[in-house]
């Protein structure tokens, strides 16, 4: 009975590993979603998402956060313009019982941006990633039939069993493109503005996971393809309207977000942006949120009502899973006086 049970752990151990968790606010996650956003972003810029869901009856719970830093590469001559762009991002993801599951990343970033005019008005931005994925389960939080006391229940003063589940590390490569056209170089005075991308996750395909296939090797982690578009879209001078969309597609599972989010200024010094508006994860959740930038600060706050029927085509297993919430921050380094000159693709 209990080698049925290891084997069942494992098996659920390799299927949380084998999804990938997203960000609701995806859209202020740029280099956890393309690592062609580090030659949009034109100030050095500091960004973090935290996300959490848990489920009522077993304690089981879903955590998600990430931190990333960008820095600008920019060519100045009688125009500064930017050529690309370096960075870092680190993730961590929990699932299960006490965060059995886990997957660590640390990545390393660097695009290049090939103009189509001399404003940079319409550029395709080059965005290559590369770094480290430890999996690992643990083992510190679970408990053996062994360890029950048949007076008083659990002791972990008792042994337990004797299972190697050591970590697994592997190398993994992400790739990805992305358009941008807008109305004026200066991001200050900029009306409409649009990016269209395309990424594959897991360009490598690395072996992971604690099962093995008949020939004695780890499975392959399967690519990520994901295509996002993003828009900004000037209702008057002060009012905006940002209409967005995400494909996610994993083999033959799929994920679509759509929805949209509204801005205004609240005062005439354009100091401070304050942001409402709604998604819908198709045939799975409705998605709240709610922003606002103050100079060099963003911060937004968003609630996802994830649905309690089980939908067999869902990248991202969230079934039974309560609402979630998240909150993502980040600021700028602005090193120059006068207006924040900044294109990044929440704002």
């Amino acid at each position: 009975m209990r080698i049925i049970k290891l084997v069942f752990c494992l098996f659920v151990a390799t299927t949380a590993f084998s999804q990938e968790g997203q960000f609701s606010q995806y859209f202020a996650s740029s280099l956890f979603l393309n690592p062609g956003y580090a030659g949009l972003i034109s100030t050095i810029n500091l960004s973090t998402n935290y996300k959490r869901s848990d489920q009522a009856v077993d304690g089981s719970f879903h955590e998600l956060y990430q931190v990333s830093f960008t820095y600008p590469l920019q060519k100045i001559t009688s125009l500064k313009t930017q050529s690309g762009g370096v960075g870092i991002t680190a993730s961590n993801e929990k699932v299960g019982i006490q965060g059995l599951y886990q997957t660590t990343k640390v990545m390393l970033n660097g695009s290049y941006v090939l103009p189509f005019d001399r404003l940079g008005t319409r550029k395709l931005s080059f965005g290559l990633q590369g770094g480290v994925v430890q999996n690992k389960l643990n083992y510190d939080d679970l408990r053996f039939g062994s360890q029950y006391n048949p007076y008083y229940g659990y002791d972990n003063i008792l042994p337990s069993e004797s299972v190697d589940f050591s970590p697994n590390f592997f190398p993994v490569f992400n790739v990805g493109a992305i358009f941008s056209i807008v109305d004026h170089y200066n991001p200050i005075l900029q009306q409409n503005t649009m990016q269209v991308g395309l990424s594959i996750d897991y360009l490598n395909q690395p072996r992971y996971g604690f099962l093995v296939t008949e020939s004695g090797k780890n499975l392959r982690r399967p690519m990520i393809l994901k295509l996002v578009g993003t828009s900004k879209f000037g209702l008057s001078t002060r009012f905006f309207m940002h209409p967005s969309v995400l494909i996610i597609t994993n083999q033959d599972n799929y994920q679509i977000n759509i929805g949209d989010y509204f801005s205004t200024y609240l005062d005439s010094n354009l100091n401070t942006l304050l942001q409402i508006g709604a998604w819908y994860r198709v045939a799975d959740s409705f998605i709240f949120l709610t922003g606002v930038q103050y100079k060099h600060i963003n911060l937004g706050i968003s609630f996802d009502l994830n649905s309690k029927a089980i939908n067999q085509n869902e990248v991202i297993y969230q079934n039974s899973f309560q609402p979630s919430y998240e909150v993502s921050l980040s600021y700028t380094f602005d090193f120059s006086s006068g207006p924040i000159n900044v294109l990044n693709p929440l704002f």
